[in-house]
């Protein structure tokens, strides 16, 4: 079976990892082609309908030649009945063959209703009431169902007499008006196929008076469904929002400071509420009487605080290529508003609406030039995070477009930020998931260059703890063992003497050795010359030490050798063989001397190397090893004061001594 070793499995899962990457940043930018192609066909259409349409003339709708199952879903969009400043019911209308009479005249729908101009010719005012009437002409009697969106700030819906819809209390004064923003839904059943469509509007609260954006009329099965798909996805895209937001979220701490993590985190939460809280559908299911000031103000903060946040993530993310001023100066636009917003009320912060959604678009412009150059540039950002931002870029004109021009809400989708953002988050995640493989492997070549590195170390600190143990236990200039390394060595044959000699009884010698005449050559010569001697007779002891054996130099000319189970006589045949090698000795030190001098040397006799040996046994008991050498040391003197170049055996037992 083949095994990995860790590095190589790591290695191999990274550039898994980095190839799987990849393969999906290649199909989220292909996505991202496929999503931008579409949008700007979906918008192009869009424009082609808006040229081609054709409006409901005199605010009369005719389904009456088409079957019933085929009615699907109409938007109310084109001309209205309207009679401002007044509140009228249907016995009223009945008595009324034109609008005109009653001071009433006809209405774009959608549009603010500001820009009518009455029979006098004057605009109404952005605040005010009035009342709005549809004539619809039906196949046959059934059922039917309306869906209204955002209507400011107050309605009543009566189908005929009947009332269907209300929201907030309708009043002809900001005192006697309730304001509440509720978009809804009604199925209803007609026995007639002529129904009078009559909805009463009343707004002191907001700068958006009148039917701002169409409603929608069909069958109850067409109404559901799209109101299900709507409010579904717009659920549905909020908790993936909100989920990313907590899980960027919880990559900030301690161990984490990267400010674009948490300011990105916190964008998505922002727009994850923004997407839940402007869809009054789910919120009214818990919350029947929210607050109408508080969901106007928060809509519209999570415009200035969601624009103050993205500001500085650029940034943070991307501070290579944004300007760091121009990022403050953005964002401290979005902190301002965010206090007119949190301060005043919905008329006075919703005039600076149209030009805050101007400082956004400046801001979107200058984020896609300043992105595309770093790009170009190869400067911390790639095509993807573009495109991502592109998608985000079209949802949030799409946005302004609802907001700047309500003949437009018609037939552009309201709140599709969601799904920019769910695609430049989706964008930006696979983007840092590959600058994460790209620091992972950064961070694997250093791992393995600091790992080398260490060993390298780890082995020269071996080798100089090595050379220092070395130093401390043996001789510098014969490679021998010291005096310090003589006395730990003395125990440790002691130790192993009791744990495995039998009864006592084995046999272990000493040898003391002292070069004779060597004192010549360091006077004659030099120490250098001096120094070769005993490297030259160091070599000698160590070509005779056995495998057990141990040799050290106790100073100068000194030596002693451990002879564990050697009894007299093999000591002896050591000695003599070392006394032996001493004409060897003399040869090489004599052809040293004639290459350092250049000179023809002969050594006399009288003066050339020889050994003086002691040697001490032990027989039996207890081994007493420094008794030995004081033994095998006084044997040593003995041969030196009979003449030097022999061997002396001292015959004393070392253990009484």
């Amino acid at each position: 079976m083949m095994q990995l070793s860790g590095s190589g499995t790591n290695s191999i899962a990274t550039s898994v990892i980095g190839t799987y990457t990849g393969k999906m940043r290649k199909i989220v930018l292909f996505a991202g082609i496929i999503y931008l192609i579409l949008t700007f066909a979906a918008l192009i259409s869009q424009t082609v309908a808006i040229k081609e349409y054709q409006p409901i003339p005199q605010g009369t709708l005719d389904l009456s030649s088409i079957p019933y199952d085929d009615i699907g879903t109409f938007a109310l969009q084109g001309t209205w009945e309207f009679y401002p400043e007044v509140l009228m019911r249907a016995q009223e209308l009945k008595t009324i063959e034109h609008p005109a009479e009653a001071g009433g005249g006809y209405i774009e729908v959608p549009s603010q209703w500001h820009t009518y101009l009455g029979p006098e010719g004057k605009s109404l005012e952005r605040t005010g009431f009035g009342t709005y009437v549809m004539h619809i002409k039906l196949p046959e009697p059934g059922y039917y169902a309306l869906e209204l969106k955002s209507i400011y700030s107050s309605y009543n819906l009566f189908i005929d007499d009947s009332l269907l819809l209300s929201a907030g209390t309708v009043g002809t004064s900001r005192s006697t008006t309730t304001p509440q923003f509720r978009p809804a839904t009604a199925t209803f059943h007609t026995q007639e196929t002529d129904l009078q469509l009559i909805l009463q509007i009343a707004n002191f609260h907001h700068r958006k008076g009148g039917l701002v954006q169409d409603i929608s009329f069909g069958t109850p099965q067409s109404i559901t469904r799209s109101f299900i798909i709507e409010n579904s996805v717009s659920v549905y895209l909020s908790g993936i929002l909100f989920l990313m937001g907590i899980f960027l979220l919880s990559f900030y701490g301690k161990d984490n400071r990267d400010s674009s993590i948490f300011l990105f985190g916190l964008f998505c939460l922002i727009i994850a509420a923004r997407s839940l809280l402007t869809n009054t559908i789910p919120i009214l299911q818990v919350f029947p009487d929210f607050p109408y000031e508080l969901e106007m103000k928060i809509e519209y903060l999570t415009i200035s605080l969601g624009f103050l946040v993205f500001a500085l993530y650029s940034h943070y993310a991307f501070g290579a290529i944004f300007n760091r001023r121009a990022a403050y100066s953005f964002a401290g636009l979005g902190g301002l508003y965010s206090l007119i917003i949190l301060f005043s009320q919905v008329l006075f912060y919703n005039a600076f609406l149209d030009l805050f959604m101007g400082i956004i678009s400046l801001y979107a412009l200058y984020w896609m030039i300043v992105m595309t150059i770093g790009s170009l540039q190869r400067k911390n950002t790639s095509l993807i995070i573009i495109i991502g931002g592109a998608a985000l870029g079209i949802t949030v004109l799409n946005e302004i477009l609802f907001y700047l021009i309500p003949a437009f809400s018609a037939f552009f989708t309201y709140n599709l930020i969601p799904f920019g953002l769910f695609f430049f988050v989706l964008a930006h995640s696979f983007e840092f998931s590959n600058r994460y493989i790209e620091a992972l492997n950064i961070s694997r070549e250093l791992t393995n260059d600091l790992e080398k590195r260490i060993t390298e170390r780890t082995r020269e600190l071996h080798e100089v703890n090595e050379r220092l143990s070395r130093l401390a236990s043996t001789d510098e200039l014969t490679g021998l063992w010291n005096r310090n390394e003589l006395q730990r060595r003395a125990e440790q044959e002691i130790s192993r003497y009791e744990r495995y000699a039998e009864d006592l009884s084995t046999a272990f010698s000493v040898l003391y050795i002292d070069l004779d005449n060597f004192k010549y050559y360091n006077d004659t010569f030099s120490h250098e010359i001096g120094d070769r001697v005993l490297s030259e007779f160091a070599s000698v002891l160590k070509d005779f030490c056995r495998k057990a054996d141990s040799a050290f130099r106790l100073g100068g000319d000194e030596f002693v050798m451990f002879l564990p189970k050697t009894d007299q006589h093999g000591a002896y045949r050591i000695a003599q063989r070392i006394l032996e090698s001493r004409v060897q000795l003399n040869r090489s030190i004599c052809k040293q001397l004639q290459a350092a001098t250049h000179t023809l040397i002969d050594i006399p006799p009288e003066h050339q190397i020889t050994y003086s040996i002691g040697i001490a046994t032990h027989q039996k008991g207890p081994l007493v090893i420094d008794s030995l050498i004081r033994l095998a040391d006084e044997s040593l003197l003995v041969a030196k004061a009979n003449g030097k170049n022999r061997v002396i055996i001292n015959e004393k037992i070392s253990y009484t001594v």
